[in-house]
């Protein structure tokens, strides 16, 4: 085995378990908030999610795509990079602030001046740590990252989830998922030990990299606002409630579909002609695991939900969640392409295509969520997400020429799958389990070298986990 491939897997190994444990305390944590808080109140605390994710946007204005990819090209920029993107984002927190409140007041006026203000803090931190991670990704500290990220699920998580026992306030317990985002984010940066400094020749750089990006941001945060807004003016509170629930859980796979993507996004930097064998390995692999994962949701659906929300929340969740469950494959395809348009500098195409899923949601959750509630804005989420995945193909077969046939392979066959389910009267348990068998084996036919391949780098990342001294600092 090449020493570059013995790196690539023994970066994987930690990264995969973390993921592993990721997606694990993610389905765990959420339904266990969502319990404690109970329908409204949790509809309040996703709305506060979403929002903050969205003006965290707007505040970092993209600068870390920028950090990432020129920290990628020439790790030794790293002070000055990172530095410089601090600045901006302290800059912009103060700048905007007024702004942002005013707004707020006139758009979201239903909502207290206490969720407002944990709001823009809980932005201000998810902003901090998403630039620090830009810099982990950069220089290529995968362990590093994935551990971060997994301490940002459950250690986040399981605060939020205690505090909803000492305080019974959605604006405190946001508080409190804020500062515990500052916290991790200030740790990472203190352990990073860089010597940060503002340099504008590397604030300009960056800036001109993440400027389209940029302007999508701001544009697809208020998009993001408005369908969130268009959903809770139109229905209760409690149907965000519903429709973040049944996206957090049908999304709870996508972190293990972007670890490998991940790891080979600064080596694509360095040299684009691997793009054709990443995209074949990583694109038929992440199919492999979404469409199993999304087939034994939607067959058994409601006794999942059952297990993990109580029977309070079945009724209005289940539909949602069957939608987000159809739009993953095309989410998953769609974070694949992002990764590459990112790699190769194509930072227009990608913003349009980030655009296009924005507006897309916008028109489709004016449009459907006064009648069909959260399930109409899951399928305003899976039609975005699958408008853009054709624009990207397309895109990328002119450009590229790339083969796209082995992923959509695997969908058709999962399409295939679904199908039999609703129309062949598949409702006993043992015929459901049947169908899963039949599908696994049919998917290992018709990915055979590559399972074998998958095992096989399986068997060395664990080798590499296990073998004393090979994880990173």
């Amino acid at each position: 085995m090449s020493f570059e491939r013995r790196t690539y897997l023994r970066q994987s190994a930690v990264s995969v378990a973390a993921q592993v444990l990721s997606a694990l305390c993610s389905l765990a944590l959420i339904p266990l908030i969502a319990r404690a808080l109970g329908p409204q109140d949790y509809g309040s605390y996703s709305f506060l999610v979403r929002v903050s994710v969205a003006v965290a946007g707007i505040l970092l204005f993209s600068l870390n795509d920028g950090v990432w990819y020129f920290t990628s090209k020439d790790p030794r920029r790293v002070g000055s990079l990172l530095g410089s993107g601090l600045v901006f984002l302290a800059g912009m927190s103060l700048a905007l602030f007024l702004p942002y409140f005013l707004l707020s007041e006139r758009f979201l006026s239903d909502l207290s001046s206490d969720l407002l203000i944990a709001i823009y803090l809980t932005a201000i931190a998810t902003a901090l740590l998403s630039l620090f991670q830009s810099v982990q990704r950069a220089v290529e500290r995968f362990s590093s990252y994935a551990s971060y990220n997994f301490l940002s699920v459950a250690g986040v998580g399981a605060a939020v989830f205690f505090s909803t026992f000492l305080v019974h306030d959605v604006a405190a317990v946001g508080l409190v998922r804020a500062g515990s985002l500052a916290l991790l984010a200030i740790i990472g940066l203190v352990r990073l030990r860089a010597a940060l400094s503002w340099d504008a020749a590397a604030f300009k750089d960056a800036l001109h990299y993440a400027a389209p990006f940029g302007m999508v941001a701001i544009i697809g945060s208020l998009f993001t606002i408005g369908s969130r807004y268009i959903l809770a003016s139109n229905q209760p509170i409690e149907q965000v409630g519903f429709f973040e629930l049944s996206s957090s859980i049908s999304n709870a796979v996508l972190p293990l579909v972007s670890v490998f993507a991940l790891v080979m996004g600064p080596k694509l930097v360095k040299d684009v002609s691997r793009i054709d064998a990443y995209y074949r390995k990583v694109g038929s692999g992440s199919m492999l695991l979404v469409t199993g994962f999304s087939l034994t949701m939607l067959l058994f659906n409601e006794f999942i939900l059952r297990v993990l929300l109580g029977q309070g929340f079945v009724q209005q969740t289940s539909l949602p969640l069957i939608v987000m469950l159809l739009a993953l494959p095309f989410i998953a395809l769609f974070t694949l392409h992002a990764a590459i348009f990112s790699s190769l500098a194509k930072t227009k195409m990608l913003a349009f295509l980030l655009f296009l899923v924005g507006l897309t949601e916008l028109i489709l959750n004016w449009l459907l969520t006064p009648t069909y509630s959260a399930a109409g804005a899951a399928a305003a989420v899976f039609i975005g997400y699958a408008l853009a995945y054709s624009f990207a193909v397309a895109y990328l077969w002119f450009t590229h020429r790339l083969d796209f046939a082995a992923p959509l392979r695997q969908v058709g066959l999962f399409l295939a799958a679904l199908l039999a389910f609703y129309f062949g009267g598949f409702t006993a348990w043992p015929e459901r389990l049947a169908l899963l068998a039949l599908f696994a084996l049919l998917s290992y036919l018709l990915n055979a070298r590559l399972v074998r391949e998958m095992l096989s780098d399986g068997w060395h990342i664990l080798r590499a986990f296990l073998r004393p001294g090979s994880r990173e600092a």
